[in-house]
């Protein structure tokens, strides 16, 4: 009878095991999507009025440009070379509203495509991997706190900006 017992409880020890790695694994996968591995917040540059190179250990091809950050809202422009892409992410409190300006956007994750005058909004912790065509592709997006920060108001500045930009 002891025997038996012995055999239950190492099958439980493996079993823990067996759980506790796997919880491991999703725990390293979790902190992958919510931050980018080997980059800290001060290496994403907002820089207001000029191009700052996303860091290439969370992106291929992509430039961002601040037009607006206020404590809890910025709003920028992406631009994506032709097959370019942010790694997929999430943002842990902030809604990311976009719109589309040229180009052609994918959801690597949802299959969804975004055409020129399409938007998109990503809620709070909603992972996505946002990906351009052969094309490439301009955004105007904004990230903040509430759903409320949506893309209503592009001022005239920003709107002669985007049209300056060629994407071939």
């Amino acid at each position: 009878m002891k025997n038996i017992f012995n055999f239950l409880r190492k099958k439980n020890e493996n079993y823990d095991k067996a759980k506790s790695g796997l919880s491991n694994i999703k725990r390293t996968f979790d902190g992958f999507v919510i931050s980018f591995p080997d980059v800290t917040p001060n290496e994403i540059m907002f820089v207001k009025e000029k191009w700052e190179t996303l860091p290439k250990s969370i992106s291929k091809g992509v430039k961002i440009m601040a037009l607006n950050v206020i404590d809890n809202y910025k709003s920028l422009l992406i631009l994506y070379n032709p097959n370019s892409y942010i790694m997929p992410h999430k943002h842990e409190n902030e809604y990311e509203h976009g719109l589309v300006v040229k180009g052609e956007l994918i959801d690597k994750f949802t299959g969804k495509k975004y055409g020129i005058g399409e938007r998109y909004m990503f809620k709070p912790n909603e992972t996505h991997y946002l990906s351009s065509t052969n094309e490439g592709c301009l955004v105007y997006s904004t990230l903040g706190y509430g759903d409320n920060h949506d893309l209503l108001s592009i001022s005239s500045d920003v709107k002669r900006v985007m049209s300056e930009i060629d994407l071939t």
